[in-house]
């Protein structure tokens, strides 16, 4: 994808400076911490980690044993909520529920992606899979998920969400790269350019 952003705008990132995203985004330099430049910022993340979820879904198959066990369990769910006298829209709540119940986790399906790539590309890109996951999941279930409990650990914020968009940005380009069948060693250096430029 090429970069659009004008010359001068790119000039000066030797430290975060988010001019040139908010001039791609909102056409002008927005007021530091507006609502404005937060909301881009935010909503960014939260398409990238849907993409993201997204591709590995796509890209990979649950195996049919596994598909036969899960509509063996939600069969006999069902006839256990049959035989009790349990309010209809609760029956229906609990069988949706178990609908995806297979599914990877968020961090399962990142623990996957960063595993396509390599350890020496991942730390080029600033990704410590460990810390970086941790990232993703605890912010996006912050955002996604109401009244979440943020005791144990912050989502991220600001900078350093944005910091955090261009690194699953990268990883997402890398993987899709990969799929498509392209060599490591031939992307590597564009995923670290891309996944890095703006520290």
């Amino acid at each position: 994808m090429r970069d659009v952003l004008p010359e001068p705008a790119r000039a000066s990132h030797s430290h975060v400076d988010l001019t040139a995203f908010e001039i791609r985004f909102c056409g002008k330099p927005c007021p530091r911490d507006s609502a404005q430049n937060k909301l881009f910022i935010e909503t960014e993340f939260l398409a990238l980690a849907q993409a993201s979820e997204g591709f590995h879904r796509a890209t990979t198959s649950t195996p049919a044993a596994d598909r036969l066990t899960l509509r063996n369990v939600r069969k006999a769910i069902r006839l256990t909520l049959d035989a009790r006298a349990i309010e209809p829209e609760l029956k229906e709540k609990i069988c949706n529920s178990m609908m995806h119940a297979g599914d990877p986790t968020l961090a399962t399906r990142l623990t996957a992606l960063c595993q396509l790539i390599s350890a020496p590309t991942l730390a080029t890109m600033g990704i410590v899979p460990e810390t970086f996951i941790s990232n993703v999941v605890v912010t996006r279930n912050f955002y996604t998920h109401a009244g979440s409990d943020v005791k144990s650990k912050k989502p991220v914020k600001g900078k350093e969400m944005f910091l955090l968009n261009q690194r699953m940005r990268a990883l997402l380009r890398g993987a899709m790269l990969l799929h498509l069948g392209l060599p490591e060693n031939q992307i590597g250096e564009v995923l670290a350019r891309q996944a890095t430029k703006w520290q």
